[in-house]
C-alpha cells in the first residue's frame, strides 16, 4: 500500500500557485487581445478608405477626361469648320465627403489626381491617379468631397475640379 507523501498544506500551497498561474495568464490574455482587435480594425479601415479612395479617384479622373474630351472635340471642329460657338463643359459627381470616417482632400500635382486623408486623421492612406489630358488641369489648391464640379469654360482654358467644400492650400509633402 502506497502512503501518501504530502500533507494537507503543501496540497494548499500548489492549489494557491495554480490559481495565481491560471490568473496571471488571464490578464496577460485580456492585456493582448484588445490590442490585437485594436490591429485588425484599423487595418480593415485602412482598406476600406483605400478602396474607396481609388473608386472616387476613378470617377473624378474619368469625369476630368469626359471634358478634356469635350474641349478637344470643340477645337476639332472650330478648326476643321471655323464654326463653333463657346464651350461649356461641365460634370458633376456627388461625392461622400468622409469614408469611413476619414476626411480627405483631393488635388493635381504633377498632372496626376492625388487623394489624400486630412490630417489628424484614423489612418494615413493617399491614392494617385494619373491624368492623360490635353489641357492643364487645376483644383484650386484642394478640394474635398461633396459636389464635385468639373469644368472648362472654353477651349483652351485650365479644367478645374472644385467643390461645394474647398479645403484650402494643398497638403505639404
Amino acid at each position: 500500500m502506497r502512503q501518501d507523501t504530502h500533507s494537507s498544506s503543501s496540497r494548499g500551497a500548489v492549489t494557491t500557485l495554480e490559481y495565481a498561474v491560471t490568473f496571471t495568464v488571464a490578464l496577460s490574455l485580456l492585456a493582448v487581445i484588445p490590442s490585437i482587435f485594436a490591429t485588425e480594425t484599423q487595418s480593415a479601415q485602412q482598406d476600406v478608405v483605400e478602396a474607396e479612395f481609388e473608386r472616387i479617384g476613378s470617377d473624378v479622373a474619368a469625369a476630368i477626361e469626359a471634358v478634356d474630351y469635350q474641349q478637344q472635340r470643340h477645337q476639332s471642329t472650330k478648326a476643321a469648320s471655323n464654326v463653333g460657338g463657346e464651350l461649356h463643359a461641365s460634370v458633376f459627381l456627388d461625392m461622400p465627403t468622409r469614408v469611413a470616417e476619414t476626411r480627405y482632400t483631393m488635388y493635381i500635382s504633377n498632372e496626376s489626381l492625388i487623394i489624400t486623408n486630412r490630417p489628424g486623421q484614423p489612418v494615413d492612406v493617399t491614392v494617385t491617379y494619373p491624368l492623360d489630358t490635353t489641357n492643364t488641369v487645376t483644383a484650386g489648391g484642394g478640394t474635398g468631397g461633396g459636389t464635385i464640379r468639373v469644368t472648362a469654360t472654353d477651349a483652351t482654358s485650365p479644367i478645374r475640379v472644385t467643390s461645394d467644400r474647398s479645403t484650402g492650400a494643398e497638403p505639404q509633402s
